[in-house]
């Protein structure tokens, strides 16, 4: 076998070895000290990105995702993501102790962003923290220390000019909810009509909502500007809406106007003189952002909305139920010591809205944000009310529109009038001049425009309250000295089924209204003059509780 022969190395040659053996190992060192210690850059740099400057950093193909879960791929540390991961958009906001806003703490994972909640998979790190005080909502908002909250349709008629007069615009690119039985008025069991408050203090929480709901009641009445002054006059505004109801149970007041009507209709002698729970679109909550920040970062506002209509179908659907019940737990101190059962009661004042409920809601909101400009101008507010042309922004939603074109539809009940319900005082009532044609059921002609008009605030007002049952009254006038005949009692039902067929042709369902024929029996002026006999071609539309 051959060997190979080594030789051996000279004293300087060891030298010049291991000294150039010791100079690599130095080099590499060096290398391997810069490698670990240097600071990464780009999209894997360790810095939170400011919501100022997130736009110009992350793109929304390679951050902003959608996914179908609240809950994809949850992990087991419930650290949040701002501590664990780096190079995410951070957005901030808050909102108040209220069950229609938890939706979005369960696309959240939390208060701020837990790992493998949806914001988290979109790239996201939100923080919402609880503020019930709204005052140090609008002052943070102002100042700059959120992008986001969330807020009353109808107080937002009068914040929006606060904001607008500090240089600050906002939008409303989606409605979070609507009241469905929380907000109301309880009246003794004398009062049974908006009209029967003139004669009775009215208690609630002074610049809140219960504040507007009455007199917005008061502007569909039909009242006269007189009486509708005297019952605001009987306002009675305490510092909370506990201490109104407690003014109420004490009777010191002859109603309340609350988002407590639970306590508050345990008053003996007391009933529920409205509840939202028959009027779901007269209080809509929306998501406010500033719209410097929106219009910087359309990507994540789009992200903000998907993600909780994401949650909302998920409770909606069942899925994940309990696990959303204990984020919204750990998320709202006031719901932390709450088990399911309690916890689904309290979101059951509310009802979340979705996609198509949004779709199907913009427009009722952008009414009644201009009716509440109305009314907060009447309580001594100024108010912006062609605003409105600006703050709802629905692009968000048709970008989604594709995503969300299947999402299951919400099964309501259907309201059904009977003589019962309508057989009783109406909460509030109008009489329509409308026109007719001499013996004819048809608009009279070239006056259809304002016959139309009349129905449209009534279309408007059923829309809004889309619970209650409407009664349409026909009449007709009389010649002097006669009595109402079978043809005269057709021609008024006619007439009431003119402006029913209008409204269910408007979007009002049909099943809400029941149409009485008058004949000429009911007249509100003298049959002895034209004028009075003009007044008298008629209807009254009422509207009643839906119950019996």
């Amino acid at each position: 076998m051959k060997r190979y022969s080594h030789r051996r190395l000279s004293p300087i040659g060891k030298v010049v070895v291991f000294g150039g053996i010791a100079l690599v190992i130095a080099i590499l060192a060096i290398i391997v000290f810069f490698v670990v210690n240097s600071k990464p850059v780009g999209n894997d740099g360790n810095e939170t990105i400011s919501s100022s400057s997130a736009s110009e950093t992350v793109s929304s193909e390679s951050q902003i995702t959608s996914n179908n879960s609240a809950f994809d791929d949850t992990s087991s540390t419930n650290e949040s993501i701002s501590e664990t991961t780096s190079g995410r958009i951070e957005v901030n906001g808050v909102c108040n102790t209220f069950g229609g806003y938890t939706a979005i703490f369960v696309a959240n994972g939390g208060n701020s962003t837990q790992s493998g909640s949806y914001y988290d998979q979109a790239g996201l790190n939100v923080n919402v923290n609880i503020e019930d005080n709204d005052d140090k909502i609008i002052e943070d908002f102002i100042d700059g220390k959120i992008d986001f909250f969330f807020m009353t349709i109808n107080k937002m008629a009068f914040v929006t000019k606060q904001l607008e007069d500090a240089g600050i615009n906002v939008v409303i690119p989606y409605l979070t909810d609507s009241s469905t039985g929380g907000d109301g008025i309880i009246a003794t069991n004398d009062i049974q009509s908006i009209a029967d408050m003139a004669n009775t203090k009215i208690a609630m929480a002074r610049n809140s909502v219960s504040t507007a709901i009455p007199v917005w009641f008061l502007n569909q009445s039909g009242l006269d500007s007189a009486t509708v002054q005297t019952i605001i006059n009987n306002f009675d505004l305490y510092d909370s809406t506990q201490d109104a109801v407690q003014a109420f149970i004490n009777g010191k007041a002859g109603a309340v106007s609350t988002w407590d009507i639970t306590t508050a209709s345990t008053t003996e002698n007391s009933h529920v003189l409205f509840s939202t729970e028959d009027g779901e679109y007269l209080v809509i909550d929306g998501l406010i952002i500033n719209k410097e920040f929106a219009d910087a970062n359309p990507e994540v506002v789009k992200t903000l909305v998907d993600g909780i209509i994401t949650a909302v179908n998920e409770m909606n659907s069942g899925n994940n139920l309990q696990e959303a019940y204990q984020v919204i737990r750990n998320s709202v101190p006031d719901y932390a010591s709450y088990d399911d059962e309690t916890l689904k009661d309290v979101l059951a004042d509310t009802q979340y809205l979705g996609y198509k409920k949004n779709i199907e809601v913009f427009d009722i909101a952008k009414q009644i944000y201009g009716d509440f400009c109305t009314v907060w101008e009447q309580l001594g507010f100024e108010t912006d009310p062609q605003y409105v042309q600006k703050l709802f922004d629905q692009t968000y939603l048709n970008e989604l529109s594709e995503k969300w074109a299947n999402e299951a539809e919400t099964t309501e009940e259907e309201v059904v009038a009977t003589e019962e319900n309508v057989d009783k005082q109406a909460l509030i009532s109008r009489t329509v001049q409308l026109l007719f044609e001499p013996n004819s059921a048809e608009f009279l002609t070239g006056y259809e425009d304002e016959d139309e008009a009349m129905l449209d605030e009534y279309v408007k007002i059923a829309k809004v309250l889309n619970r209650m049952v409407i009664k349409i009254e026909g009449n007709i006038s009389l010649s002097p000295g006669t009595v109402s005949n079978d043809a005269d009692y057709e021609l008024s039902r006619l007439r009431a089924q003119r402006a029913k067929d209008y409204m269910v042709a408007n979007g009002i369902e049909e099943s809400r209204i029941v149409v009485v024929a008058n004949g000429g029996d009911k007249p509100i002026a003298s049959n002895d003059t034209e004028e009075g006999r003009r007044q008298n071609r008629n209807c009254i539309i009422s509207i009643y509780q839906g119950e019996g």
